[in-house]
């Protein structure tokens, strides 16, 4: 091919690529031109969302600040309103507490302000006396006047017949007070003389009567002094016996030796007095580890003995019996008690005074038993101040065939003393004799019922003491001891003896065994005097797992148990278990005693017609009970 044909192909070609490229732009334009309309329109949808959603957020963040400002302002106030309330209620709370205590305050200063009225009335009342006493002063003073003038009238000789003016004045003195009914007069009486007349006699005289710490150095002054008595020698003794308890052997020896001089008066010897100082003063020697000195005063007391038996006296250590008798009319029991043993001891040695024996045993019968009675409340007289041989003394006087203690209240304050005695000896025996007497007279004697609550616990208390509530002798004690309690209405007492006697019962048979059951049973009655329904009920489940280990099979001794578990069971508002122990008692009630049986004979067949009928009986009364809980 030549040239021109190959420049108009390749002009042919290129005319044709140009309109093949034209044609495939309109066709691109045309077809973009059509797809720019729903682009558009799709492009202006998602603006409008996207405006939307701005004007919904902004929305949205005016109300989140709205709900903040608003939540903030809420909550500042709920916070305030709080804060005022918390103030108005402590402040009603500090108003009501310093209200409560200026009312207690009021009320203290009224009691200080009532005390120290009485007080004042007490301290005005004491002193009215003032005005009798000087009464008492002035008519002593006329009387000692008068006898001054007697005195003066008579003649030298007979003047000198009286031993000093004082001893004249404290005579005129003794017939005054004598004439004075009132006790607490002649008690001012006595304190007054010591300002008025300043005699002696009188001194001696109230320092007997009121017997103390203070008036047996008194009376030990005026016997140093040559100023002598037997009955100050008597109230010696007892400060001695009364310092022997309290370990004072220097004091007591100072007494006893005291004593001696107020027994050897105008020459002749006092044997009975001097056979008790001798007797004292060997036993605080022998403490004091001066056995030579007490064995030399051992000879002198076979010298008494020797004197008194050869010349027997018409009534022994009568000074002694008054002062007891003095001393118990004033209430001063113990030292009567003290001087009547001396009576008691010194009769039982010399023999052949049984009148004098009787009276001294009902003396001392009474001092003992208001010492223990007036102990209550305080710490337990102990007796300390008899010997260890005091309470078999008592026992042998208490249970001689013609003792003449007929009274309860006399066998009674003996009892007492002798089981404090025994206990504090730790005898057991002896004590168990007087304690099982203590006991028969409680059970026979008419007696209130706290006072039978005062004797049972002394019992209960010696028992503990001793450890025979640990033992089994002590089972029947306190099976009594629970009975008495629970008969007087002291619940609590019962509970504990009846408590005790369960532990002693569980010690000695164990817990599988009938002997325990008695006094479990026991126990739960009292509990259920008590209303303590919960503790009765494990008396009883304790009861049932004994039977259970005891019994091969069934047995009616269970039926009672199941339906005194019922009926505490239903009285705690327990229908459940109430059903349940009342059914099984059913249940064994129809296999024990009313299933026929051809082997017994018909005497049982009736006893076991009865047992059922009355078992039957209770469980319909359980039955009604719980329909009339349950409706």
């Amino acid at each position: 091919m030549n040239h021109d044909s190959l420049v108009y192909a390749g002009l042919i070609v290129s005319v044709a690529s140009l309109g093949f490229g034209i044609f495939i732009y309109i066709t691109l334009r045309r077809l973009m031109e059509m797809s720019n309309p729903a682009r558009n329109r799709a492009h202006n949808q998602t603006m409008a969302d996207i405006a939307n959603l701005k004007r919904e957020v902004a929305l949205l963040s005016e109300t989140v600040a709205r709900f903040r400002t608003q939540s903030l302002a809420g909550i500042t106030e709920s916070i305030a309103e709080q804060e005022r309330g918390l103030r108005e209620n402590l402040q009603k709370d500090i108003s009501k507490e310093v209200s409560g205590l200026s009312q207690e305050f009021d009320k203290a200063i009224k009691t200080i302000v009532d005390r120290f009225e009485r007080k004042h009335t007490e301290l005005l009342k004491e002193l009215e006396p003032v005005n009798e006493i000087s009464s008492i002063k002035s008519n002593m003073t006329r009387l000692v006047t008068e006898v001054n003038e007697a005195l003066s009238s008579l003649p030298q000789g007979q003047q000198n017949d009286f031993d000093g003016q004082a001893y004249a004045r404290a005579s005129v003195l003794d017939r005054f007070i004598a004439s004075l009914e009132d006790p607490e007069d002649r008690r001012k009486c006595l304190l007054s003389s010591l300002d008025s007349v300043l005699d002696i006699p009188t001194l001696g005289k109230l320092a007997v009567a009121y017997p103390s710490a203070n008036s047996w150095l008194m009376l030990k002054e005026l016997a140093d002094h040559g100023v002598v008595s037997d009955v100050a020698g008597w109230a010696l003794v007892v400060g001695a016996v009364v310092a022997e308890a309290d370990n004072d052997d220097d004091l007591a020896e100072k007494l006893y030796q005291s004593a001696r001089l107020s027994f050897a008066i105008g020459g002749s010897e006092d044997h009975e007095g001097l056979f008790f100082v001798t007797k004292g003063l060997v036993n605080v020697l022998e403490r004091t580890g001066r056995e030579d000195v007490s064995e030399a005063l051992k000879m002198s007391l076979e010298n008494h003995i020797t004197a008194l038996r050869n010349e027997p006296p018409t009534e022994p250590v009568r000074a002694c019996h008054n002062l007891a008798d003095f001393y118990l009319q004033e209430g001063r029991n113990a030292c009567a008690a003290i001087l009547y043993l001396k009576v008691l001891q010194m009769a039982e040695m010399m023999g052949g005074y049984e009148s004098q024996a009787d009276r001294a045993w009902n003396g001392i019968a009474r001092a003992l038993r208001l010492i223990v009675l007036n102990d209550k409340g305080a710490p337990r007289e102990s007796f300390k101040y008899f010997s260890a041989d005091t309470a078999a003394f008592l026992n042998r006087g208490l249970n001689r065939p013609d003792t003449l203690l007929n009274e309860d209240s006399e066998k009674e304050g003996i009892l007492l003393c002798t089981i404090r005695l025994f206990d504090r000896d730790k005898d057991i025996n002896g004590a168990l004799s007087s304690i099982v007497s203590l006991m028969n007279h409680l059970e026979s004697a008419r007696l209130s019922k706290d006072h039978k609550t005062f004797l049972a616990t002394e019992v209960l208390y010696a028992l503990d003491s001793l450890g025979l509530s640990r033992k089994a002798v002590g089972l029947p004690i306190l099976k009594q001891l629970v009975e008495v309690f629970t008969r007087s209405g002291s619940y609590n007492k019962a509970a504990s003896a009846g408590a005790k006697l369960v532990d002693v019962s569980l010690d000695l048979f164990g817990d599988a065994s009938l002997e325990t059951v008695g006094p479990i049973e026991m126990l739960a009655r009292v509990y259920r005097a008590m209303e303590r329904f919960d503790l009765a009920e494990e008396c009883y489940r304790q009861i049932l797992e004994v039977q259970y280990k005891v019994y091969p099979t069934e047995h009616e001794n269970m039926i009672d148990v199941l339906l005194n578990l019922a009926e505490v069971c239903l009285i705690q508002k327990d229908e459940g278990e109430c059903e349940i122990f009342m059914e099984s008692a059913a249940e064994m009630c129809i296999h024990l005693l009313m299933e026929e049986n051809p082997d017994i004979s018909k005497e049982e067949v009736e006893s076991r017609r009865v047992k059922a009928q009355l078992i039957n009986e209770r469980i319909e009364i359980l039955k009604r009970q719980m329909g009339a809980k349950v409706a």
